[in-house]
């Protein structure tokens, strides 16, 4: 795996954040990292540099083992260079990822308070919020006006929508995510859950059994078992509400 182009050599044995002993590919869970595992992240630099390096060792040996139920190894398996992270500010980043998990090449940081989308190539270390570096777009809040950046500045040079997903080669602009936008979906569950349940309360369907007589090519004398059975399959069930 060390030939791998997106790929990184493991780290040499050191310590941990805890200051205990491992080796390139141990760590704090035996050489195995769940995808959304949380953990506190140290205030000093020289110990989040440590836990940094845990991290790289788990995510290279998440990918030198297979699934024991799916029988996948290797990136198909686990794929640490795409990923997402959501900062304390409640901004999100979607995109490339470094093995430390660092924001690291192209990506989206969706802006909580603007509602704005900055898309570019990001650089972070540490797990600190990263910088754009260089060209850089930033989508407006409605997606329908964009502007060029210069190392995460804005230029004041604006183009055009389609003009700016060419430049970044995606296919649609980035999906709209802000303060806002996020009140106006909780509403939408909220209101959604008591539709449902006065739809419940108010609807209660019940079975209505009708009787509709026999048919009208039987008398009396010809009723055998196998004539009622065919009048009772007359029987209409309908739902209605109350």
């Amino acid at each position: 795996m060390d030939g791998h182009p997106h790929m990184e050599k493991p780290y040499e044995p050191g310590e941990n954040w805890n200051h205990i002993p491992c080796g390139p590919l141990g760590g704090l869970a035996c050489g195995m990292k769940e995808a959304d595992r949380s953990f506190p992240i140290p205030d000093d630099d020289k110990e989040r540099a440590k836990l940094e390096k845990q991290i790289a060792r788990e995510n290279y040996a998440a990918i030198q083992s297979a699934d024991w139920n799916s029988g996948k190894r290797g990136f198909g398996k686990f794929d640490f260079r795409h990923g997402h992270v959501k900062w304390d500010n409640d901004d999100i980043y979607v995109g490339e990822m470094s093995i430390e998990s660092n924001c690291n090449g192209k990506g989206v940081m969706y802006k909580y308070k603007s509602g704005e989308a900055y898309c570019g190539k990001w650089v972070g270390k540490l797990w600190k919020y990263p910088e754009l570096e260089g060209e850089g777009i930033c989508f407006s809040k409605d997606r329908m006006k964009a502007e060029k950046l210069m190392n995460g500045k804005p230029t004041g040079v604006t183009i055009s929508v389609e003009d700016a997903l060419s430049q970044l080669e995606l296919k649609e602009a980035p999906h709209p995510y802000s303060k806002s936008y996020m009140k106006e979906l909780r509403e939408k569950g909220r209101q959604a859950k008591i539709d449902k349940a006065e739809h419940e309360r108010t609807y209660v369907h019940r079975w209505q059994q009708e009787w509709k007589g026999a048919p009208v090519d039987l008398t009396p004398k010809e009723i055998t078992p196998e004539m009622l059975d065919k009048a009772m399959n007359q029987i209409r069930h309908q739902a209605y509400p109350i």
